[in-house]
C-alpha cells in the first residue's frame, strides 16, 4: 500500500516537475525573443498633381522685327531678280549690264556703334544680296547702294547707307554680312555678294526697287 503511494508522489511529482520545466522554457523563450521596435506608418503624400500652365516662348527681338509690314514687304523681295543697265551711267565704259539679287533681309532697330548703339528712327533693313555681270567685259560692279533704291506705297523713296555711316561700319566690323562695298573685277557671269542696309518706316509695306541710274 505504501509502495503505490510513494509510486503516485513520485510519478505526481515528475508531472509537476515536467509542467515547471516546461512553464520555465516557455517563459524563457519568450523573454529571448527579440522585439523590434515600432516603426509608425507613413502614408504616402501625393505629390503636387497640378500641371502648370503652358509657358509660351516670347518672340525674341529677330522673330518680332520680323513680323514688321517693312521687313514683311522687303522680304517679299527675296529671290527677284533685276537687270539694270548701268551703261555709260558710272564713268566705267566697261560697265553695263548688272543682275540684282536679294538673298536676305534681316529686320534691326539697334545696331553696336564704336562707342554708343546706334538707333534706328523707323528700322534698319540688312539687305544681302548678289550682283551678276550680266555685260559682255570684265568690270567691277559697284555696291548695290549706288544703283538701287526702295521706293514704298507712299512714294518715299529710300536710299542705302553709305560706307561712312556708322552702320555700315559696325556690320562691316562684325563680318556677318560680307564685305560692305565694290566687286573685285568680274568677268561676264560671275556673282558677287555683299550688304547694303536702308533705313525706312516701321509699317512702310509694298516695296519697289529703283534703279537710281536710270
Amino acid at each position: 500500500m505504501k509502495t503505490k503511494l510513494y509510486l503516485y508522489l513520485y510519478l505526481h511529482f515528475q508531472r509537476l516537475l515536467v509542467a515547471a520545466l516546461l512553464l520555465g522554457l516557455g517563459l524563457t523563450a519568450c523573454s529571448d525573443e527579440t522585439v523590434s521596435p515600432a516603426v509608425p506608418t507613413i502614408t504616402p503624400q501625393k505629390t503636387c498633381c497640378t500641371v502648370p500652365p503652358e509657358i509660351r516662348a516670347t518672340p525674341g527681338p529677330t522673330t518680332a522685327l520680323a513680323a514688321l509690314p517693312a521687313v514683311v514687304a522687303a522680304t517679299a523681295l527675296v529671290e527677284k531678280s533685276v537687270t539694270y543697265d548701268l551703261t555709260g551711267k558710272s564713268g566705267t565704259e566697261s560697265l553695263s549690264k548688272v543682275g540684282f539679287t536679294i538673298k536676305k533681309v534681316e529686320g534691326m532697330t539697334e545696331m553696336m556703334g564704336s562707342s554708343n548703339p546706334i538707333t534706328a528712327n523707323g528700322i534698319f533693313l540688312v539687305v544681302q544680296y548678289e550682283v551678276r555681270n550680266e555685260g559682255d567685259n570684265p568690270t567691277i560692279i559697284p555696291t548695290a547702294g549706288y544703283f538701287v533704291g526702295l521706293k514704298d506705297a507712299n512714294d518715299r523713296l529710300h536710299i542705302a547707307k553709305t560706307s561712312t555711316d556708322p552702320e555700315v561700319l559696325s556690320l562691316n566690323a562684325e563680318g556677318n554680312y560680307g564685305n560692305f562695298g565694290s566687286s573685285s573685277v568680274l568677268v561676264p557671269g560671275a556673282t558677287f555678294r555683299s550688304f547694303v542696309i536702308y533705313e525706312v518706316p516701321k509699317a512702310a509695306t509694298s516695296f519697289q526697287l529703283v534703279n537710281l541710274r536710270s
